[in-house]
């Protein structure tokens, strides 16, 4: 049965077995199943709610796989910022994951508290560009602008990114410096743009 729908990529289907799922499946195929698990909510029940018990269902090992924290949290931030940073939060003390500490900056649910959090990551990454790129952002979010402008520069001197120029040139705006502001957008489109 998970076979054949798993052959006519029926993933809702497939979601509907995998409490019933042998554990010996590939991490892969295990990943699939319950992603489309946590998005498919059963009707007449909250999403958050519903994602909440998949991911308490689901077997711990497979929390620290990166995408099914991210499909979690992501279902989590639609309705409650908090629990989002929490889930993610959590995630990111059991294991470093690029993608888990840009999304931490991404979440809004108390800057100031969440700048707090990922200062102390420092410590153990202090030049890691993707957690000196979420400072920033959790810094300008929290209006701490100079400490923002710190953060971004020495990001952007860790490692050239798009991401990392074009808050630079959002910081620029809101300090009226749009000179500046216009140099950062100019080299992010450049840095995005793919070199033929």
């Amino acid at each position: 049965m998970f076979e054949a729908h798993k052959a006519l990529g029926d993933w809702d289907a497939v979601a509907e077995l995998a409490p019933s799922l042998p554990d010996d499946l590939p991490v892969e195929v295990q990943v699939s199943v319950w992603r489309a698990r946590l998005g498919n909510p059963r009707e007449g029940v909250d999403a958050v709610e519903h994602a909440t018990e998949v991911w308490r269902a689901m077997p711990k090992r497979l929390h620290e796989e990166e995408a099914l924290l991210l499909a979690y949290v992501d279902v989590l931030a639609s309705r409650d910022a908090a629990a989002a940073e929490a889930a993610l939060r959590t995630g990111i003390k059991r294991r470093w994951a690029t993608v888990w500490v840009l999304r931490y900056g991404e979440i809004r649910a108390n800057p100031s508290s969440q700048l707090k959090t990922a200062s102390s990551w420092l410590k153990h990454h202090p030049d890691d560009p993707a957690l000196l790129l979420t400072l920033g952002r959790l810094a300008s979010k929290a209006g701490e602008l100079p400490e923002a402008k710190e953060h971004l520069e020495a990001s952007l001197r860790a490692e050239s990114s798009a991401a990392t120029l074009a808050e630079l040139g959002n910081l620029c705006v809101a300090n009226g410096e749009q000179a500046a502001a216009n140099s950062y957008f100019q080299r992010a489109l450049a840095a995005a743009t793919p070199r033929r």
